[in-house]
């Protein structure tokens, strides 16, 4: 018994984003005290995971592969696979411009699913008027990829999408979305309706 030693390398974490001060704190959640975590010791005080000006929603992979954040006037999602590298390690244009809203399924509120079901992102986009589904499984595929140093291919997470209109088919811009818990119903707000 002596001998034994912990092997599990993980600890259970949560973030705090600040869209105002453009930071992301990392709180240590796991065995003993709750406590916000310093990302750089050789900083006096407790330094911050820095976002840049790419935060207007902190979201994690539902199975916890990576966190990013969405800049919604940007169209833009900056991902990372460990918070102790203090910067994104890739960011995607998703080439739609702004963005209304974002949504995961599943959500960290929800059981995980049994069936190896996608993890999904929803992104609303204002420009083109339509909802895009992508695929987070894929996009740490190509997390990976960039991490090696090969090129994204950001048409390759695109599921689909849905055309957003009003009841004359007149199209319109989506703003918020909500997905139900077993991820067959997707919710879509309309701007200025």
């Amino acid at each position: 018994r002596d001998q034994c030693i912990e092997s599990n390398p993980f600890q259970i974490v949560g973030y705090l984003g600040s869209p105002a001060l453009q930071k992301i704190a990392v709180m240590h959640l796991d065995k003993g005290p709750r406590a916000i975590l310093d990302q750089n010791k050789g900083i006096p005080g407790i330094s911050h995971y820095n976002a840049g000006d790419l935060l207007s929603e902190l979201l994690v992979h539902p199975y916890g592969d990576f966190m990013f954040t969405v800049n919604y006037t940007e169209g833009i999602i900056s991902i990372s696979s460990d918070h102790r590298h203090l910067r994104p390690d890739i960011q995607i244009d998703l080439g739609l411009g702004p963005i209304s809203d974002a949504e995961i399924w599943p959500t960290i509120h929800q059981a995980l699913p049994n069936d190896n079901h996608q993890a999904l992102l929803y992104v609303s986009s204002a420009l083109d008027h339509q909802v895009y589904e992508l695929d987070l499984d894929l996009v740490s595929l190509e997390l990976e990829r960039a991490i090696a140093g090969e090129e994204v291919q950001v048409s390759e997470l695109m599921r689909r999408s849905w055309p957003i209109s009003n009841l004359e088919d007149e199209p319109r811009s989506p703003s918020l979305l909500s997905v139900n818990e077993r991820g067959d119903q997707l919710a879509v707000t309309i701007r200025g309706e």
